[in-house]
C-alpha cells in the first residue's frame, strides 16, 4: 500500500530533491526494457510454454511502469510548482508597462502632383 505524504523543502533544493526522486526510475525502466526483451524472445518462439511465461513478465513490466508513472507523476507536480513560482515571481519584479496613449488617426488628403507641384 502506498501513502502520499507531504513534507517542506527550501525553495532552492526542489530540483535536486527532484533529480533524487527520478534517478531511480532509469533503473526501473531498465528492468521493464529487459521483462519486454523476454516477452519478445517468448512471443518469438511461439511455443506454449513461452506464451504461458509472456504474462508473468507482462505484469511485471506493468508494474514497472505503474510505479515510474507514479514518479513523474508527483516530481511533475514539484517541478509545475516551482515553474509557477518562478514565473509570479518575475511577474511580480517586472515594472507595469506603460500603456501608449490613444492618437487620433489622421486623415490625409489626396493630392495630384506633378513635377513636385500640386495641381
Amino acid at each position: 500500500m502506498k501513502v502520499k505524504i507531504t513534507h517542506s523543502l527550501d525553495l532552492d533544493k526542489v530540483a535536486s530533491r527532484a533529480n533524487e526522486l527520478v534517478q531511480p526510475t532509469k533503473r526501473q525502466l531498465g528492468k521493464a526494457i529487459a521483462h519486454l526483451e523476454t516477452i519478445n524472445y517468448l512471443l518469438s518462439d511461439g511455443s506454449p510454454t513461452s506464451i504461458d511465461l509472456c504474462s508473468a513478465h507482462f505484469e511485471a513490466v506493468r508494474r514497472e511502469l505503474g510505479a515510474i508513472d507514479n514518479v513523474i507523476e508527483e516530481v511533475h507536480s514539484m517541478i509545475t510548482g516551482l515553474n509557477e513560482y518562478h514565473q509570479n515571481k518575475n511577474l511580480e519584479s517586472e515594472p507595469p508597462t506603460e500603456v501608449p496613449p490613444q492618437v487620433e488617426p489622421h486623415h490625409y488628403r489626396q493630392e495630384e502632383v506633378i513635377d513636385d507641384k500640386p495641381v
